[in-house]
């Protein structure tokens, strides 16, 4: 089943493994790959921030749903957008 949009937060995020956990209004939590990060350059998610994205049931890794196209952060915060010391940036199309 398809949800959204919405807007909800980040959970938790996990730059090294490339995905993390979205909590939808109604309290559902949303698994999230890196590549569905609607972001230039480097993409990652800060946890607490808000964000807008659709997502289905059944989910995946457990999760009950999971993004079902792109997660938009809706702020960015200081550094956000810069990969962490001694990571690469992410090349675009690449996950």
């Amino acid at each position: 089943m398809r949800h959204g949009p919405v807007t909800g937060m980040v959970e938790s995020w996990d730059d090294v493994d490339g995905w993390g956990v979205l909590r939808a209004p109604d309290g559902t939590r949303v698994w999230c790959h890196v590549s569905q990060v609607d972001r230039p350059g480097y993409r990652t998610l800060a946890a607490g921030a808000p964000v807008v994205f659709d997502y289905e049931t059944p989910g995946q890794d457990g999760y009950p749903a999971r993004v079902r196209t792109r997660a938009r952060p809706l702020d960015r915060p200081p550094g956000a957008g810069e990969p962490p010391e001694g990571r690469s940036p992410r090349q675009p199309g690449s996950v």
